[in-house]
């Protein structure tokens, strides 16, 4: 028997989500984070920081693209490196 997830709660903007908007003409739900990254690991030293993610459903956006516009909460960014994976997408935002 399979399992079918239903990520539609997690994007329902009356619950968790937010609005944004790609690339000046996609409206797409999701959820905005700060996501913790390593940026420089060696010898036993290491410097980390957060950056800010969106993340979605993977069908709202075809064929996603790095380097485009994208605004959610009055706050516009360019995607920087996107991450796909299973249903969700996950796009890397630098803020403009």
């Amino acid at each position: 028997m399979s399992f079918t997830e239903d990520l539609s709660v997690f994007f329902d903007t009356g619950e968790f989500a937010d609005t944004g908007l790609y690339n000046g003409s996609v409206s797409v739900n999701g959820i905005v984070d700060d996501e913790y990254a390593d940026v420089f690991q060696g010898d036993g030293a290491g410097v980390s920081t957060t950056r800010q993610v969106f993340v979605y459903d993977a069908a709202d956006i075809t064929s996603p693209t790095v380097g485009v516009t994208f605004a959610v909460n009055s706050v516009d960014y360019i995607v920087r490196d996107i991450e796909i994976s299973n249903k969700l997408g996950k796009l890397i935002l630098e803020k403009v």
